[in-house]
């Protein structure tokens, strides 16, 4: 082969190469339960045998007025199961789905549990108090949180026990006292409580600091008995509003809620160390809020809540954060004109996120809606594995090839896609349409000296989602330069003696001088250590301590 190119030497061989992978998701299905009533979706739990309960309210039996409590039972499908209704329990409500197959439904003032086929077999009333919140305890008991409605500033939260007993009661005013009767000059809304690892409590909703319109995201962090250790306020007394609060699994607090921005509300995501200190506080592009927000078993969090649009229409949205707070993806249910919007969501035991809320997807914005139920997978791309690729380059712009004129070189590419989609090749020249759409290609040249070509090849595995996250791809990139057709340097051969690496090549006799270059990695850049005049001069030596790992030896007139 004529070239004033080069050769390549190595002392270690270049191994696999793995780029990083990232998540993506698949809808697996949606589905709208029409009743030909008003209906929503408040609450999403696992039942026992791997299937769904969602409870909310109806106005079955009142139509048109007041909604009272349903709970329905869905298979893996969305399918429903069986349906009850209550007639004496409010139609907002949370739903407790326990081991032995039984279930409970908690509403306004109102407790109710249920056989394994949704039949009452007790209830209970509780006086005084009107449940915005539920969660469970790891005593088997659950906390409850409450805002008053009488303007005095302040929220509750109740500890009771598995028979709905009284342990504790504490009123939480806007200094992040626990008060033994309701008093304060702010109007604080607690709206999201859990239990956290230490077996304290951590409450999120905002607080009126200051004004009666300017609120900040309010956080609370209490004792196993309700006893307030700190409290936090983040925002700038807009309108930030903080949803939903969860401990992840390094004990630090992810809130999600809202802030009004000159054009409208925006997601709003914060986390805070165990502290209470600010690790991140993002504002996403996207118009809307989040209503709700789960701990990923695949890292990060997931959220779910409403899109606007800029006819200030709301559509069922989720989003995936990243532990950093990034939006690593999102949907919405805004191209199939799902008028609505999504309330709470869980992942099952088989890593599968399941949302629900409500829907009115004929645009009437009249009273009646659906029960809106949407279930997605979460899936690892494991990014393309390449293990070779031929001519060796470096990174670019130093990876350029000295092609002598009327010459061919051949590009080649060894790589495979764990997740086992079939591979895409496109091959261009100075940026054209595909040339070769194969794992490798030969360049035939035949053009005048002085002239380069660059030559790309992308390895792509074919799946593109709607946000271009999850897509693996691979890219290389040369520079070829022709130059008048000389000899290359052939048969270089590396051997150590001694302190000593001694590099060989066979004579170029049309050779004025040879270029000698070197990197410490493959992917690295090869810089010139020197140069030797004379065809005959073919060998060149250097001290181990001196030495590079990879070689590389051209030729010149």
């Amino acid at each position: 082969m004529k070239k004033n190119g080069m050769i390549f030497g190595f002392i270690l061989i270049f191994s696999i190469s793995l780029l990083s992978g990232s998540f993506y998701q698949t809808k697996e299905w949606t589905e709208i339960i029409e009743s030909g009533r008003t209906e929503d979706a408040a609450f999403i739990a696992e039942t026992i045998d791997g299937n769904y309960v969602i409870t909310g309210g109806t106005d079955s039996l009142n139509f048109g007025g007041a909604k009272t409590g349903y709970l329905k039972k869905l298979d893996q499908d969305g399918n429903i199961l069986w349906s009850k209704t209550y007639a004496d329990i409010d139609g907002t409500g949370f739903v407790d789905a326990f081991a032995d197959g039984t279930f409970l439904i908690v509403a306004a003032n109102k407790v109710k549990w249920l056989d394994e086929n949704g039949n009452s077999t007790a209830s209970m009333n509780i006086s005084n108090f009107s449940i915005t919140r539920m969660a469970k305890t790891n005593d088997g008991g659950h906390i409850l949180l409450d805002n008053t409605t009488s303007g005095s500033g302040y929220f509750r939260i109740r500890k009771v026990g598995s028979t709905f007993g009284e342990v504790w009661t504490k009123f939480i005013d806007h200094d992040g006292n626990h008060q033994s009767y309701p008093h304060g000059p702010q109007l604080d809304h607690g709206y999201s409580v859990k239990q956290t690892a230490d077996g304290g409590f951590i409450i999120s909703g905002w607080s009126y600091f200051g004004s009666d319109t300017g609120k900040n995201v309010y956080l609370v962090k209490t004792n196993n008995n309700g006893d307030v250790l700190w409290e936090k306020s983040f925002g700038d007394g807009g309108q930030e509003k903080g949803y939903s609060v969860i401990e992840d699994s390094e004990g630090n607090f992810l809130v999600v809620g809202t802030t009004l921005v000159s054009q409208g509300d925006k997601v709003l995501a914060l986390k805070t160390t165990a502290n209470g200190d600010s690790i991140w506080y993002e504002v996403f592009s996207s118009y809307g809020w989040m209503n709700h927000v789960i701990a990923s078993s695949n890292g990060g969090y997931l959220a779910v809540g409403g899109y606007e649009d800029w006819n200030n229409e709301n559509y069922p949205s989720i989003m995936r954060i990243s532990t950093d707070g990034e939006s690593e993806w999102s949907d919405n249910t805004y191209f199939d004109n799902i008028y609505g919007k999504g309330i709470t969501a869980m992942q099952d035991s088989d890593g599968d996120y399941v949302f629900c809320g409500w829907s009115n997807n004929d645009y009437t914005h009249t009273n009646e809606s659906n029960i809106y139920i949407s279930k997605y997978s979460e899936i690892e791309d494991q990014d393309i594995v390449v293990n070779e690729v031929l001519p060796f380059i470096p990174e670019w712009p130093n990876n350029e090839i000295i092609i002598a004129e009327d010459d061919t070189i051949h590009f080649e590419i060894d790589a495979y896609d764990p997740d086992g989609n079939d591979l895409t090749y496109d091959w261009t020249i100075n940026w054209g349409a595909p040339v070769c759409t194969t794992y490798a290609y030969t360049f035939d040249l035949d053009t005048n000296v002085g002239e380069q070509y660059e030559v790309a090849v992308n390895v792509d595995d074919g799946f593109w989602n709607s946000d271009e996250t999850g897509r693996s791809s691979v890219f290389y990139q040369w520079l070829i330069t022709v130059v008048e057709g000389i000899d290359a340097p052939t048969d270089l051969q590396i051997t150590i003696s001694g302190n000593q690496i001694q590099l060989d090549w066979d004579e170029i006799t049309s050779a004025s001088k040879y270029n000698i270059y070197g990197s410490d990695t493959p992917e690295g850049e090869f810089t010139k250590i020197t140069e030797i005049t004379g065809s005959s001069n073919t060998t060149w030596t250097t001290n181990i301590t001196d030495a590079k790992k990879f070689y590389r030896v051209t030729s010149e007139q």
